[in-house]
């Protein structure tokens, strides 16, 4: 298993703070690239509406989403692009986490057991958002659904699997997964109660895509 750290580098104080919590228990490697290679971002609405069709089976789905335009939402969506292909290509497990996250260094530990584990599962989320649950332990999540991004285990295997669909990028990220784990029906599980929080809701940071 690979730890993987989302960073946007104007944000130092945030890999400072994830720094001393990790305090030296465990490796990661850092994606803070903000190349955009060859994706491409469609907002035209034929675009977006074909993928809504994907999100209708979701009970708390509005259908209200719009188009991916905000620099930041765009420069989130191309270091989580480029942590998938890096998972894809390297045929290794990624633990994928945003800069802001709070949490104890031990946690990482029950996500590599889970990880090294006979479990079977494509997607399984960890961190908490919005104050989604679906009861105690691992559970499988169907529709399946992300919980946030801030920290979750991705299989090579899925990664592989959304490859070609990640050079035209519509909506925030977080949506365009969930549009991507129905399309090609992810083994989504959660596990909990969440070991990670995030710090830019209700922590120390301020949100960095919300407030621009």
């Amino acid at each position: 298993m690979i730890n993987c750290l989302i960073h946007y580098r104007k944000l130092e104080e945030r890999l400072e703070f994830f720094d001393k919590q990790v305090d030296g228990k465990f490796d990661y490697i850092i994606v803070d690239n903000e190349d955009q290679g060859d994706i491409i971002f469609d907002i035209s609405q034929e675009t977006i509406d074909k993928k809504k069709k994907y999100l209708k089976s979701y009970s708390t789905f509005g259908g209200d989403i719009q188009g991916i335009k905000k620099q930041s939402e765009k420069s989130v969506a191309i270091k989580q692009i480029i942590a998938w292909n890096m998972c894809a290509e390297e045929n290794e497990k990624y633990f994928i986490m945003e800069d802001d996250i709070l949490f104890q260094p031990e946690s990482i530990k029950t996500v590599e057991e889970i990880s090294n584990s006979d479990l079977e599962w494509d997607m399984i989320m960890f961190g908490e958002s919005c104050g989604l649950g679906a009861g105690e332990g691992l559970r499988v999540v169907s529709p399946p659904m992300t919980r946030g991004l801030s920290a979750y285990l991705i299989h090579p295997n899925f990664a592989r699997k959304i490859k070609s669909d990640l050079t035209n990028i519509s909506i925030a990220i977080d949506w365009e997964l969930n549009y991507l784990t129905v399309k090609y029906k992810c083994r989504m599980l959660w596990y909990e109660p969440f070991l990670f929080s995030q710090g830019s809701q209700g922590g120390p940071f301020k949100s960095s895509i919300q407030d621009q």
